[in-house]
């Protein structure tokens, strides 16, 4: 079973620490807790989600029954958030809770972080697959803008981006515009000494 690390946690929206930062309780102690997987679900559908009253039903304050299904569940949410494309809000109607308890949750444990990011490259490689389908099937032009703009804003990672590269041919040296010249890609000609800016 993976330990919980003692770091600082962060909300993903700021640099501000997370409300409810955990307390840095061991494996030991979560499992000690009067809690498991059935149990937990059965409180969470009993109470429609109020985690208060499920917490407080199984004996637990909620800060302790967040902490143990951040912990104790990692892997199944994290499965489930992975497949949903990094998606918190079907995960949360899976689980019958409301989307703030899960990011909740997510936030109490940086193991999820993967799980989100796994998610987004799926997302990602699906996008892309369904551009090489578009371009061999022929295009329709709301397929190819609805995966334009996905690429354009998730992908930039990936080196999609839209718009024009603007940069000043004058400063490039000798030797940048012999490569180009060469045949080399332009863009690694120019990324590995110029800053670009991309419109």
């Amino acid at each position: 079973m993976q330990e919980l690390e003692k770091v600082k946690l962060f909300s993903r929206r700021s640099s501000q620490p997370v409300r409810h930062r955990p307390r840095q309780y061991s494996d030991s102690h979560l499992e000690s807790l009067p809690l498991n997987k059935l149990k937990v679900r059965d409180a969470m559908q009993r109470y429609g989600g109020k985690v208060k009253e499920a917490a407080s039903s199984l004996g637990v304050s909620r800060q302790e029954f967040l902490e143990w299904i951040a912990v104790m569940m990692v892997d199944e949410i994290g499965s489930h958030i992975a497949d949903n494309y990094g998606l918190l809000t079907p995960v949360a109607q899976k689980y019958g809770i409301p989307r703030y308890v899960l990011s909740e949750i997510v936030g109490l444990n940086p193991l999820f972080d993967a799980y989100i990011a796994d998610g987004v490259e799926a997302e990602l490689d699906m996008a892309e697959q369904k551009l090489l389908e578009t371009i061999q099937n022929g295009p329709s032009s709301a397929a190819i803008e609805a995966i334009k703009f996905l690429l354009s804003t998730r992908g930039k990672g990936r080196g999609f981006f839209h718009g024009a590269i603007k940069f000043d041919a004058s400063k490039l040296s000798t030797e940048q515009l012999r490569r180009i010249r060469d045949g080399e890609n332009p863009l690694d000609v120019l990324q590995e000494t110029m800053t670009m800016t991309i419109t």
